[in-house]
């Protein structure tokens, strides 16, 4: 039997930000696993949807810019979304019969409208949670707007029957936030529609790495930096100058950026190193397809994100070299990353493995393959809405036996 379920998202798609790829491939996917996915999102230029996503959508509902209530500017955005997403979504729930609610994406008000809805309709919500701002894990930071948004988020996690996350790291941080009484981790995961019939690739002239996405990356303390310098260091070695060898940073979608690298390549001549922003989904997978070696560089907020992407590393099938803390590489193994790991502190380490991995490639010696516990790891976004939909399914089934037990006593 075929149930509805109500999607509140603010980013949908390749746009680049947190969680925003997770939130389309997962419910692009419900439909498969008996869930017919009706999205609510407010109006702009957050939302990238491809034509396979959008056709597996039953409807859309873009919600216009409500009206500003008390102040003006960005500190009253927030409430104003949560105000008129609620009422607009409310009538979307009556009108399709839905059986269920589901928020996703890092916006904090999507899941504190969730939780209005599911007050006002009794409805059972699963909240999926891609990132924890630092703000909500802080009890003195922020002023009046903050210290506002903070009780509200967490009152509307601790409201909800069920959460997802992405990583152990995060659900870890989000037990003494919300207390759920569910809560399972879905990793990232990738499409082999996009993988399958890779083209052959273009012999570059020389070596390339990659790394994708910037979300996250300006935040202190940062990895890339350390990284970019080592690279610098690396390049000015005799032996290494004279090779044919490139890096390549590719971020997409309109938020997408690499400010403090961009900053730092305008400081003198990088003939090695090239930036890419706001670029289109085709794009980042042509430029994986394109490396010799996938970089993963941590810091940030990365020990909690872990970013949409992940799941293309482990589908791509190039080496990975991560400079990042133990648990964020442990973090890769459960997502099915094969990655050769060292710590982000150490700088000699990574200029060490990534000559390696050079040499490595210029002698012709094929990058090792991943365990067969990674290899099982790694799982379609299918997959991983599979697990989705069955804690939905699990949520429906508590509130009908709830319900007859209500009618039992009652008629007793």
């Amino acid at each position: 039997m075929t149930r509805r379920v109500l999607v509140l998202v603010e980013r949908l798609g390749a746009t680049g930000d947190a969680g925003a790829l997770r939130a389309a491939r997962l419910t692009a996917h419900l439909g498969e696993w008996g869930w017919e996915p009706v999205v609510v999102h407010p109006e702009g230029d957050a939302v990238a949807l491809d034509e396979n996503t959008a056709r597996r959508l039953l409807a859309v509902v873009r919600v216009v810019d409500p009206p500003l209530i008390g102040r003006t500017g960005a500190s009253s955005q927030g409430i104003r979304w949560l105000l008129g997403v609620t009422r607009v979504a409310a009538r979307v729930a009556k009108r399709f019969a839905v059986q269920a609610i589901l928020s996703t994406g890092s916006a904090w008000w999507a899941h504190a409208a969730a939780w209005r809805l599911k007050r006002g309709t009794g409805l059972p919500w699963l909240a999926d949670v891609p990132t924890l701002p630092d703000w909500v894990q802080d009890d003195t930071g922020g002023g009046r707007t903050v210290r506002l948004w903070r009780s509200l988020y967490r009152a509307a996690l601790r409201g909800a029957d069920a959460l997802t996350v992405p990583s152990a790291a995060l659900a870890a941080a989000l037990q003494p936030v919300a207390d759920p009484p569910d809560l399972a981790v879905i990793p990232p995961g990738f499409d082999p529609g996009e993988w399958r019939g890779t083209p052959p690739e273009e012999r570059a002239k020389g070596f390339v790495a990659v790394h994708v996405g910037g979300y996250g990356l300006d935040d202190p303390p940062c990895g890339l930096m350390p990284v970019l310098s080592a690279l610098e260091a690396l390049h000015r070695e005799p032996v290494f100058r004279r090779e044919r060898w490139a890096v390549r940073l590719v971020a997409e979608g309109r938020d997408a950026r690499f400010a403090d690298a961009q900053q730092w390549a305008q400081g003198a001549r990088k003939p090695w190193l090239t930036i890419q922003t706001a670029v289109d989904r085709d794009a980042v997978l042509a430029a994986m397809r394109g490396a010799n070696l996938l970089l993963y560089v941590g810091g940030g907020r990365r020990g909690i994100v872990l970013p949409d992407h992940v799941g293309d590393y482990a589908a791509c099938g190039r080496p990975v070299l991560a400079v990042a803390s133990r648990e964020e590489a442990a973090e890769l193994a459960r997502a099915g990353v094969a990655a050769h790991w060292v710590e982000a502190d150490d700088m000699a380490a990574f200029r060490l493995a990534f000559y390696r991995a050079y040499r490595l490639w210029k002698r012709g010696v094929a990058a090792p393959r991943r365990r067969a516990a990674e290899a099982a790891a790694a799982l379609p976004w299918r997959e991983r809405a599979r697990r989705l939909a069955a804690i939905l399914d699990s949520l429906v089934m508590m509130r009908a036996g709830r319900a007859r037990q209500q009618k039992a006593v009652t008629e007793g």
